[in-house]
Order: C-alpha cells, then structure tokens, then sequence
C-alpha cells in the first residue's frame, strides 16, 4: 500500500512537471513537432524526404498518372506526338532540310532548294540574265540568247543580244544601214546611194567640208549634199576617188564597187546606152510634186527597181552642182590612168546613160555596189 501510493505520486509529479516524456505532438513520420506532411497524393512529404510536394503527380494533375511534359512543354501520355528539335536546333522548330541539303526555315529569308541553279542543279552556279538562264560554267555565249534582233531582218526571232547574224532582204554595211536591193538580170545591185562612213574593216572616212580640202584630197574621204546631213538618208555620201579605190573596201562583204564592164551589162540588159536611162531613173518631178527630178524627167519609169535619184555631184572646186537634173556614179575602173575614172550618168532631159569620165582627186560622186 505505501508503494503504490509513491508511485502514484511520482507519476502526478511528472504529470505536472513534466519529467522526461514529451508532450508535442508528432508529424505523419512520426517526429514530434515535425513539419513533415501528407500531399495530394497520400504521400509524407518533408524537407528530409528530398521528395517534391505532389511528387507522384503527373503533369495532367493524376496522381500516379503517366502523362508527362516534353521538350516543348506539351503534356500527354501520348510519345508519338512529343515535339522534335530541327536543324537549327530549335526544339518544336519549322526548319527543315531541303533537297540541297540546307537548313531552310521562314526566318532565314531563304526559299525551300534557294541552293537549286535556274538548271535544277544544286550549288550548279547557272544564274538567270535578259536572256534566261546562263551557266557560270561556260563562257556565256553559248548560253545567252544571241541571234537576230532586227525586226526587219528576214530572220528575226526574238533574241535579246544581237550577234550580227540578221539576214536581210537587202544588204547591211558595217554601221548597221540597210539597203534594199533588185536583181537586174545576173546582177543584184544596191537600189539606195551608199552612206556608210566607215571602210569595211572599220577604219573612218573623213568628212572633208572645207573646200581648200576637198580638192587637194588625195587620200579616201566622203561629204554629203550641200554638207546638209539631212540629205544623208535620200542621197547618201558622196565619195572621192580616194575613197573608191582604199585597199580597205567601201562596200560591205560579198559586194563590191562595179567595174566599167559591169555597169555596161547593167545598161546593155536594160536596152543599151540610149534608153536604159529611162527604166534606172526614180519617177516624178519636184514640180509635180512626186519626184526629186527636175522637169521634164524624160521616160523615167524605174521598170528596173533601180531608183536612181538625181543627187548631183561634188566638184573639185568644193561646190555642188545638178541635184535634181543628174546622178552620178563612180565605177572602179580608171581611165587609162590619166587622172581620171570611168563613171555613169543619168540625166533628167535624156533616157540615155552616159559613159562619163570623173576627174580626180577632186570629183565626188554616189556609189551603188554590186554583189560579188
């Protein structure tokens, strides 16, 4: 009896006292006063677990769900639709590879295949000019589009770049001026005065206009009516002697300046010396206001499509002399050689052509080439 009652008295001491049992209470891992929890998903959950709140949650909020976050932030259960990184690195980005092996996407400026040549090779080099499309591999000439340019020309296509193979119906000088011709029996003659400017290897003529030079010229040279240039495009040159014989040719390729024997088989299939005159002769008259002619311009019918205008001549005096009553015409064939040439003339009174002798140096005349 006197045991139990100090036993009892010890326990009320450490009731009160509180001996050395606590008296806090303890967390879900059994630690008194311990700030250790239960989350969402049932679990204990305290700094010393190392755990995360809600560790056993999946990112759709299910615990012990599967789904989970990819690279680009999706979140599902689903592995086949996780985004991919592109060739720029970028995860979930638009870049791609294109057929020539670039890495092409909306921000580098860049088409898809930008490495793919106007020929469909990559990196090939070709690139596109006026032309189309032109290999930086070659020398280029093969690949722009060279031909004929001229509208006129019988065999025009459509090219860009002209590369002088224009064929005409006619004849062109090395300036470009383009001359109709006719076919006169076994000749094809020039139907227009020439009024090129420069030899055929494409050396100049001089223009002589003062009149102390021009007849003293003993070398090639070339004026024109009345030294008006407006008369260029009707008349043409006048040309001296000089001129007609230079080694380096007036006429253009395949033509030449016609020989005295050739003007008269011109003359000769057109009826001879008296009446040839009248099919070689421009029709109309100044005064009828349908010609160049002075009246009367006698049996002028130009039956021929020679069309010769009534141009006159260049004197060694420097002055002009005839337009409108004659044309004159150099042949390349000297007079035996005694400081003159044979020529032809046509007058306005006459329906003959006269076999004329042009003195030199200091006669200028008009040139009709004949074809080789």
């Amino acid at each position: 009896m006197k045991s139990f009652t100090y036993a009892l008295l010890i326990s009320l001491v450490c009731l009160i006292s509180g001996c050395n049992s606590s008296t806090e209470p303890k967390d879900c891992a059994g630690v008194s006063g311990g700030d250790a929890f239960i989350d969402d998903c049932g679990v204990c959950i305290s700094e010393e677990s190392g755990l995360a709140e809600n560790y056993l949650m999946d990112c759709a909020g299910v615990c012990a769900g599967t789904s989970s976050l990819d690279n680009c932030g999706n979140c599902d259960d689903d592995p086949s639709d996780d985004c991919s990184e592109d060739c720029y690195g970028e995860w979930g980005g638009i870049a791609y590879i294109d057929d020539c092996n670039n890495c092409v996407q909306g921000t580098t400026g860049f088409e898809e295949n930008w490495a793919i040549d106007c020929n469909g090779t990559c990196f090939g080099g070709a690139f596109l000019n006026e032309c189309g499309c032109v290999s930086g591999s070659s020398d280029l000439e093969e690949d722009y589009c060279y031909g004929c340019t001229d509208v006129v020309a019988i065999n025009f296509d459509n090219s860009l770049i002209d590369n002088g193979s224009c064929v005409y119906d006619g004849v062109m000088d090395i300036e470009g001026n383009i001359y109709t011709t006719v076919i006169i029996g076994s000749q094809e003659w020039m139907a227009e005065n020439l009024r090129v400017t420069q030899y055929r290897n494409g050396n100049s003529i001089p223009n002589v206009v003062e009149v102390s030079e021009w007849s003293l010229l003993n070398s090639g040279g070339y004026c024109y009516l009345n030294n008006d240039s407006l008369n260029i495009d009707v008349y043409g040159n006048f040309y001296n002697w000089g001129a007609v014989i230079d080694e380096n040719e007036i006429c253009p390729e395949d033509w030449h300046i016609p020989s005295d024997d050739e003007w008269q088989i011109l003359v000769d299939y057109l009826g001879g010396d008296d009446i040839a005159g009248g099919s070689l002769k421009s029709t109309g008259s100044i005064e009828n206001g349908d010609g160049l002619w002075f009246e009367p311009n006698v049996g002028a019918t130009n039956e021929s499509g020679f069309t010769s205008l009534p141009a006159g001549y260049r004197y060694f005096d420097g002055l002009y002399y005839l337009e409108g009553e004659g044309s004159y015409f150099w042949s390349s064939t000297e007079r035996f050689n005694r400081g003159m040439a044979w020529g032809r003339t046509l007058i306005n009174t006459y329906t003959w052509v006269s076999h004329y002798s042009f003195g030199y140096p200091g006669n200028g005349a008009s040139i009709r080439c004949v074809r080789d």
